[in-house]
């Protein structure tokens, strides 16, 4: 409803670069939200649902569920730790509820933020923010300057990088020089595998060297960067015992339309080899017996 670019996914900024012109003259501006989370007061997250309802319908009893959803309490030996401000108000972690307020103060921000950058070529990925500038370098730090001062305007600091033509985003790196994106990794972020004799699904053991491969094609903008980039992971498939060849997986001219997804029930038992019991089918017995007389 926005039109704002909150994205959820890896794939969602790389289809906002790739359709980035001119790519050549422009540099990127990053920035990176400190303690995003935690840092949500009461007062930006009450802003942000106003925000929320002057664009949508958000009625009263919606609004009271989700602070009375924010009074949350952690314990550390018996012993309650408590904000200063607002002590039983927190966005916490790990949860998707948590995950939701984050994303509706994302959008906030990323409203007050269009003021100063075209919303177009500004983006935000939880407390992960990129934009593209075609500005000169003083121009470039008065935006820099406006962005730092926007956020701490709503009690929240940034760390900010300027005028920069290589970034890493999420887990890619941009190259606005050639137009290109290949996948990242830090340094120490060595990948592992399951190993082929481990306790897990057979179908996913066979599945998992094609799954990397449409990941890291993904994240490579042709096939010369997936075959530059493959060796570390093909020789950690072949420590994890598997031999197939990792395959560059083009993606298709005309992507299908992902039909509407009907509201099922998914029962997924846990798996082990050494169980012998048709768990799935007495699972549905009991569904059957107590549920769908």
């Amino acid at each position: 409803k926005s039109k704002l670019n909150q994205w959820r996914s890896t794939q969602s900024v790389i289809e906002w670069f790739r359709g980035i012109e001119n790519k050549e003259n422009l540099s990127f501006i990053k920035f990176d939200i400190v303690n995003f989370y935690p840092s949500i007061s009461l007062k930006l997250l009450t802003e942000a649902l106003n925000f929320a309802k002057s664009i949508i319908d958000v009625n009263p009893n919606e609004i009271d569920i989700i602070l009375h959803s924010r009074k949350t309490f952690l314990f550390l030996d018996e012993t309650p730790w408590i904000k200063k401000e607002n002590p039983d108000f927190d966005v916490s972690m790990g949860s998707w509820d948590g995950a939701e307020c984050c994303e509706l103060v994302g959008l906030y921000l990323l409203n007050q933020i269009e003021l100063v950058f075209p919303h177009t070529n500004v983006g935000l990925y939880r407390d992960d923010g990129i934009g593209v500038v075609d500005l000169p370098g003083p121009d470039v730090e008065r935006l820099r300057k406006k962005i730092t001062k926007l956020f701490q305007d709503n009690s929240l600091k940034i760390t900010i990088e300027a005028n920069i033509k290589i970034t890493t985003f999420l887990d890619v790196c941009f190259n606005l020089v050639n137009g290109t994106f290949k996948p990242y990794r830090k340094d120490n972020d060595k990948p592992s595998y399951i190993n082929i004799q481990s306790n897990h699904p057979p179908h996913i053991k066979k599945q998992l060297p094609d799954m990397i491969s449409k990941r890291l094609s993904t994240l490579s903008s042709s096939k010369e960067i997936f075959d530059n980039e493959i060796p570390i992971y093909t020789d950690a498939l072949r420590h994890a015992g598997y031999n197939q060849q990792l395959q560059y997986k083009a993606e298709p001219s005309n992507p299908s339309v992902p039909r509407r997804r009907r509201k099922i029930i998914w029962f997924n038992p846990p798996f082990n080899q050494s169980v012998k019991t048709n768990i799935g089918g007495k699972f549905l017995n009991l569904i059957d017996k107590h549920v769908c007389k």
